[in-house]
């Protein structure tokens, strides 16, 4: 949910300011049509005097001919038409006149409000804080100096407004929790039960460390010879010995590129001596550094220091890319506070020990109830400070990021409801409307899948010709080095998944043309557009749904429409979330009913694996499945006997198809979620030994329009009404006129009151109300940064159909859960 009442956005509009820029651009259009006119071909035919020219040309330029020369005009047509452009012209000055007296004047009294109620509410500075704690402090005291007597407005105080504009943007118009605003319920979905029911509560913050700073404390506390002693060092996920031969694959998890050569750094392979062999296989994630320098050494004791060929030994395979040595944060955990805070040594006379105890209670003291902005900020402050002073690394990063986080400590939020329970009818609707429709998301990801696993099983038999099994080593090696001859393969799947996603388009729109506000479409099209595709692989997906109500008893009598917002088909993204331990927490069978959800998916030959990623930016949270795990990056926390490097596993071709198996096993594994998912990259050689995916976005493409009609299935809208817009279109040198672009692009290809835009360089779609000058300004401001054509989408639902609310106003929401499929046998 929203964590602020969307009511609130009502202070940004004007519809004096409105009315008066619809006005001008109604004047405007009204002068256009009549220059227009006097280039008619009936016009021109009644004029025959050098004054009728005359006057007709002066039309032409926006002008009204001379008195002398309107005396002169002959022509009862050209003299009417004459009159009726002055009243024009007339209407126009004064509409012009009109726009800009008021817009200044609104401009103004909306920016009073937006401060005013900056002023009045505490919860509001606090978002400022959790939101964007470096520009807190300038804010608060910018707030508060606006208080003072005698204060006034000044040129320099548009930026400020400006920042708080977009903060109000996200608190009241946003329901996600990337800016840690929040909040979220947890609930179940009741059967048995009729409509909504839930207990009012007050709302709770979860504050946490980031992992980033902990992964910062983590490698100073490496400093300590007691906590290095602890450590307990694994093997790369990509490093192999065979022989004494050490072979290196790694995946660069900080990269952001569509080339997987881009995002693999193959290394080599070089020799190792007989130590660097012998501690390379000690280091199996069990033993300690300590146990290690043991088995190399007997004559080491306990509590002794490292000996230093060990030590050096450890250096050479971490600069090789063979080893990891600690202190490592496990894979997805919450909080990294008590896995520091396990590492023994002395209490009082270990620096880190101290730093920990005290992010502990600086936690705590920014999360209590009772904590106000000021008492926050001065916990968050000592935080910083304690942070600082230990480990010498910068307390904030990324300043300017959205998707990301920045602080030290990131602060989700949860309440407003408890123990939320959905029921019938909704969970008929859920069940009986929305599968076609997730199927047809899904259509194109299936027939992706299916294509690039038969291509990489071709490719497998020409590149590794008379062998069924190789290495992941010279599988991805293999890939990187034929990426340019295959190139033209996947070119050639691309243009097959356009040309579906081209017929789906053509379907779905068959009741009505791209002009139209509203196209429906049968279920039976959606269906036999889903057939056609013949594939039948399994999926499972996250979707985010909206449901549109007046209010929890529309939804008990039935009275509502779903909006597919997003859909997203990685790994299954509740137990794989910030949600995930939360719900494990409360309903002790979550775990277990996800699981049950992947086994369906698979073949009798197969088990679920699940895969240690690297997020660049956020602190990855999730519940582990008791599940054999995977670790293409971080460090699982399973036990060591249910973990794997991918440097353990082989690819193996089996009946024409790829399959992934670790040695010595007869079953094959089937990756929850794939190595490079994140990366953005176009050509994903791990496709085969996972699930078909998608990452969001609009069903519908309309390459070829720039108008997309909102498409309903009826009462699931599949696509929202959207337009694409050139950036320049919606913006202009000042904002005045950036207001009045955006008025005469409303009228002119009818965008809705109501907005979201995408904006190319910003992560998340921006919502505008086109009545607000404050929300034109942040649009056309960024429109005006953009470098290619910007989308906005209609708000829906429309803020008449948030459902839900509270004695403060109505909130936007949307619900988040997991479906899994296996397509039924033909």
């Amino acid at each position: 949910m929203s964590g602020f009442p969307f009511e609130l956005m009502q202070l940004l509009v004007s519809d004096d300011a409105t009315g008066a820029a619809q006005r001008l651009v109604r004047a405007r259009r009204a002068v256009e049509r009549a220059v227009a006119a006097s280039h008619s071909a009936d016009l021109l035919a009644t004029a025959r005097s050098r004054a009728d020219g005359a006057a007709l040309r002066a039309v032409r330029k926006r002008k009204l001919p001379p008195p002398q020369i309107r005396s002169e005009v002959g022509s009862e047509e050209i003299r009417a038409m004459l009159e009726e452009f002055a009243g024009l012209l007339d209407e126009e000055a004064h509409a012009n006149e009109r726009f800009l007296e008021l817009f200044p004047l609104e401009e103004l009294a909306t920016s009073d409000r937006v401060l005013t109620l900056f002023q009045e509410s505490a919860q509001l500075r606090d978002a400022l804080l959790v939101s964007n704690e470096s520009s807190e402090p300038v804010l608060a005291n910018w707030i508060a100096k606006t208080r003072e007597p005698g204060w006034r407005w000044h040129k320099d105080d548009r930026p400020r407004i400006d920042t708080l504009v977009r903060h109000l943007q996200r608190a009241c118009a946003k329901n996600d929790t990337t800016g840690h605003l929040g909040p979220f319920t947890l609930g179940v979905f009741a059967p048995g039960s009729r409509g909504m029911s839930a207990e009012s509560v007050p709302l709770r913050r979860h504050p946490l460390l980031s992992r980033w700073a902990g992964e910062a404390i983590a490698a100073a506390m490496r400093e300590d010879p007691e906590v290095l002693r602890q450590c307990r060092p694994r093997r790369a996920p990509g490093a192999a010995v065979s022989g004494d031969t050490l072979t290196v694959f790694s995946i660069d998890y900080t990269a952001k590129v569509q080339d997987v050569g881009e995002a693999t750094r193959i290394r080599p392979p070089v020799p190792l001596d007989a130590l660097d062999l012998s501690v390379f296989a000690q280091c199996d994630g069990d033993r300690t550094t300590a146990q290690v320098a043991r088995e190399i050494d007997p004559r080491y004791r306990p509590g002794d220091p490292l000996p230093q060929a060990v030590l050096d030994s450890f250096a050479r395979l971490e600069q090789l890319g063979a080893v990891l040595v600690g202190p490592e944060l496990p894979y997805g955990v919450p909080d990294p506070l008590p896995e520091l805070g396990a590492y023994e040594g002395d209490p009082e006379a270990v620096a880190w020990r101290g730093m920990l105890r005290q992010a502990a209670r600086h936690l705590g003291d920014f999360g209590a109830v009772e904590s106000g902005t000021v008492e926050r900020r001065a916990a968050l402050d000592a935080l910083k400070s304690d942070f600082e002073t230990y480990t010498g690394v910068p307390a904030e990063r990324g300043r300017g990021t959205f998707y990301g986080d920045r602080s030290v400590l990131h602060e989700d939020c949860s309440g407003r409801y408890a123990d939320l329970s959905i029921g019938h009818p909704v969970t008929e609707f859920l069940a009986d409307e929305l599968p076609v429709a997730y199927d047809l998301a899904m259509a194109a990801p299936r027939l992706r899948i299916a294509a690039e696993s038969e291509l990489l099983g071709d490719w497998f038999a020409t590149r590794f010709r008379g062998r069924s099994e190789v290495t992941l080593y010279d599988f991805l090696d293999g890939f990187v080095a034929d990426s340019e001859e295959l190139a033209a393969p996947y070119a050639k799947i691309d243009d097959e998944e356009t040309d579906f996603l081209d017929r789906v388009e053509s379907a779905c729109l068959s009741g009505g043309t791209y002009g139209d506000a509203e196209v429906t479409v049968s279920p039976d099209v959606v269906r036999e557009l889903v057939a056609a595709t013949g594939a039948s692989q399994p999926v499972l997906c996250n979707p985010d749904l909206m449901i549109a109500a007046e209010s929890p008893a529309h939804l008990a009598t039935g009275d509502f429409y779903a909006v597919i917002s997003e859909l997203h088909a990685n790994e299954e993204s509740l137990s794989h979330g910030l949600f995930g331990p939360t719900l494990d927490e409360r309903y002790p069978d979550f775990a277990y009913s996800v699981l049950d959800g992947y086994r369906q998916l698979l073949a009798a030959d197969e088990d679920i694996a699940c895969v240690t990623l690297a997020h660049r930016n956020k602190s990855y949270i999730r519940v582990p499945l008791d599940t054999v795990e995977i670790e293409a990056s971080g460090r699982s926390p399973r036990p060591r006997e249910q973990v794997f490097g991918l440097a353990d596993l082989r690819v193996t071709r089996v009946e024409g198809t790829l399959r992934l198996r670790r040695p010595g096993s007869e079953r094959f594994l089937r990756m929850a979620a794939l190595p490079y998912a994140w990366l953005g990259v176009r050509h994903n050689p791990f496709v085969p030994f996972g699930f078909a995916r998608c990452q969001g976005g609009k069903l519908l493409a309309g390459r070829h329009h720039a108008h997309m009609p909102r498409i309903r299935m009826g009462p699931v809208v599949l696509q929202r009404q959207s337009w694409r817009v050139a950036a320049p279109d919606l913006s202009a040198r000042h904002r005045r006129d950036a207001f009045l672009k955006v008025q005469e692009l409303r009228q002119e290809v009818g965008l809705t009151r109501h907005v979201y835009a995408k904006i190319p360089g910003e992560t998340k779609p921006v919502y505008c109300d086109l009545d607000s000058p404050l929300l034109v300004r942040q649009l056309t401001r960024l429109a005006g940064q953009a470098t290619g054509p910007v989308e906005l989408s209609e708000m829906l639902p429309g803020p008449e159909h948030l459902w839900v609310s509270d004695q403060d106003g109505h909130y936007t929401s949307e619900l988040r859960f997991a479906a899994f499929s296996v397509p039924a046998p033909h």
